[in-house]
């Protein structure tokens, strides 16, 4: 059993549980999200810790890399620890991580804390990969809801006092326009799906400023320009903010903060520290990024930020490997399909020609246009095929690249981050619905459940 007498949760058994890719039965997997979302829903928007801390940035659905966190940061009960949000997409165990992290709130709830993530979203999970996840494995509506109910019960931010250096102010993006002042988080209405602009949608949409490369090469004025900076438009995003030197510092210094600890950026080495050209010896914005060779393709570095009583730094770690998934949790058979659909259109093809060829001149108006319409319907089908299955095999082919290549370097870091650009926006509206695959295509065995 999962759950003990005293309703705490069996961390050890559900760990190995996991780790070999077994799921919670329907019921144990509901009573775990809705005893999380009570603990989350009786917390604040602004979350006020003690320090010494542990920061965990990004997690994307990397279970298996979540592990070595715990495993770099024992005892886990000596500790505390805040993590940014994005705990779900683009990595194929988000329902692991989540659960998982879940678990630990509700057997430490005052030492651990979870943020909102842009990821956590409806939008967001419909868009990229979570609510495919969640049908594979679970094929329940009814849990799907309750995890995005969950998502709307995580708070927005958490401010780290009793650091001799400073407070620290934690959150998943960043800071808004619309957001002078630290009380001004408590007053905002969190229970509900992050609107497309407003200050909820920075807290989880915005960046840093990107730093001039060469600030001593520029032109004053241009210079100026730059630091006098608050917020500029996010074109990559396409929605929320950059903030700017001007924006940031003047945020810091009306709440008498050190530092802005975000994440929701992949960084080469796992971390970034954002000077914003001030000569102090905390950055003004840190960004904390805790998923490593994130999507199988970035070679990235992975760290967590500890925030002491007297310093900070930061613990670097490396990507562990994990089980394979095809694209879109397809199993062999399914993800072959479309090729021999392709054979077979070309074969239906080929006898509409010969059939028209031949018997072209017996055929009635009518017949002839059917025919016509048949071939092009066709054509369309082979061409949405070959599209689809090109941009898969893509994907694979460049894991594969990347597992094959000797020399990984700053170059082939930027090559993925622009290949991967698209998948950094926001998305209009949404784009992916729910298959309702049959539940006997590559369903988990009933011997590989958790009660």
């Amino acid at each position: 059993m999962l759950f003990g007498d005293d309703g705490k949760i069996n961390i050890g058994l559900l760990r190995n549980h996991f780790f070999r890719e077994g799921r919670l039965s329907i019921d144990c997997a509901l009573e775990l999200v809705r005893k999380a979302k009570k603990l989350l829903l009786e917390e604040e928007n602004m979350i006020t810790i003690e320090a010494p801390v542990i920061v965990c940035g990004d997690i994307h659905g990397q279970f298996y890399d979540l592990l070595t966190i715990f495993d770099i940061t024992k005892p886990i009960e000596n500790n505390k620890y805040v993590f940014l949000g994005d705990y779900v997409d683009r990595g194929d165990f988000g329902c692991e991580v989540l659960f998982f992290l879940m678990a630990h709130k509700i057997n430490y709830p005052k030492q651990f804390f979870f943020l909102r993530g842009n990821h956590e979203s409806k939008m967001m999970t419909e868009s990229m990969t979570f609510n495919l996840e969640c049908e594979y494995k679970y094929h329940s509506i009814e849990l799907l809801n309750e995890i995005h109910d969950l998502f709307d019960a995580l708070p927005l931010a958490a401010l780290v006092e009793g650091n001799s250096l400073g407070r620290f102010f934690c959150t998943h993006g960043g800071i808004s326009p619309f957001l002078t002042r630290l009380s001004q988080y408590n007053e905002i209405k969190r229970v509900q799906e992050p609107p497309s602009r407003g200050p909820m949608c920075d807290i989880l949409w915005s960046d840093p400023l990107e730093e001039p490369q060469h600030p001593e090469t520029m032109e004053k004025r241009r210079l100026d320009a730059w630091l006098a900076t608050d917020f500029a438009d996010n074109h990559l995003r396409q929605t929320s903010v950059l903030y700017g030197p001007r924006g940031l510092l003047n945020f810091l210094e009306k709440n008498d903060l050190i530092c802005v600890v975000r994440a929701h950026q992949v960084m080469e080495d796992g971390f970034k520290l954002h000077y914003f050209l001030q000569n102090t010896d905390i950055p003004p914005c840190i960004t904390v990024f805790s998923a490593p060779n994130y999507c199988d393709m970035y070679q990235n570095k992975a760290s967590i930020l500890k925030i002491n009583l007297e310093n900070i730094c930061f613990e670097q770690f490396e990507y562990v490997d994990h089980p394979f998934n095809f694209p879109d949790f397809f199993d062999c058979f399914s993800y072959s399909l479309p090729t021999m659909m392709e054979m077979l259109v070309n074969i239906l093809s080929e006898l509409v020609v010969a059939v028209k060829e031949e018997d072209e001149s017996m055929l009635t108006p009518e017949e002839r246009k059917s025919d016509e319409e048949l071939k092009k319907k066709l054509e369309l089908y082979k061409q949405k095929t070959t599209d689809k299955m090109k941009e898969k095999a893509d994907v694979l082919k460049l894991k594969k690249e990347i597992k094959t290549t000797q020399k990984l370097n700053k170059e082939w870091f930027d090559k993925v981050l622009r290949i991967d650009s698209k998948n950094e926006m926001r998305p209009k509206r949404l784009t992916r619905k729910l298959t309702s695959r049959p539940a006997n295509m590559r369903t988990v065995s009933d011997t590989n459940i958790l009660h």
